[in-house]
């Protein structure tokens, strides 16, 4: 009885499984765009994964950078920065005295605005040397533009107007300006 079982063959069809004797072109082709998907998934995985590390550091960067700009810088010498301002505006103020010696306040202001720029303005230098060159040009375009105004002898800086409108107008405008930049600072620029 047993004997007879095993001489007929048993035979089991798997459905799912395509015969393997011949794969046609189309079943090549399933396949292989399959793996071709499987391994782009894979790559933007990988990228994916890449850019958020790489962001997430330049976040952390950023971060520390403003830290650092406000502990060590802002905290510190903002105090100092309104203070040299006004003293050049004190030394400008002088101006409105008529006969005013002019290479006099001239020396002044350059005196004042390198104090600036040694005390204030190279600590930006730490944090980002760009937002550091924007205040120096911002400084050198008010010394120059002072400069330029004082040598001017046409010019009655003891008429208030005058003075308002040749002298207060670029101190407040380099002021204004300088302070835009530094709490306007994007560490991604």
């Amino acid at each position: 009885m047993l004997s007879g079982d095993l001489e007929k063959p048993v035979r089991v069809v798997i459905e799912s499984v395509p015969n393997l004797d011949g794969w046609s072109v189309a079943d090549w082709i399933v396949n292989g765009s399959t793996i071709i998907i499987a391994l782009l998934g894979l790559a933007l995985s990988i990228y994916v994964f890449y850019q958020q590390r790489a962001d997430s550091k330049a976040q952390s960067d950023s971060a520390r950078r403003l830290d650092l700009m406000k502990t060590l810088i802002l905290d510190q010498n903002i105090p100092d920065f309104y203070n040299i301002f006004q003293r050049l505006r004190n030394s400008t103020d002088r101006l409105l005295t008529p006969g005013c010696d002019r290479r006099t306040v001239e020396a002044n202001i350059q005196s004042l605005l390198r104090e600036l720029h040694d005390q204030i303005l190279s600590l930006f230098l730490v944090i980002d040397s760009g937002l550091y060159s924007d205040l120096v040009d911002e400084s050198d375009i008010c010394r120059d533009n002072l400069v330029d105004i004082l040598g001017n002898a046409n010019i009655d800086l003891s008429v208030e107007e005058q003075y308002a409108q040749y002298v207060l107008s670029h101190l407040n405008r380099a002021k204004r300006e300088m302070l835009r930049r530094i709490y306007n600072y994007d560490t991604k620029a």
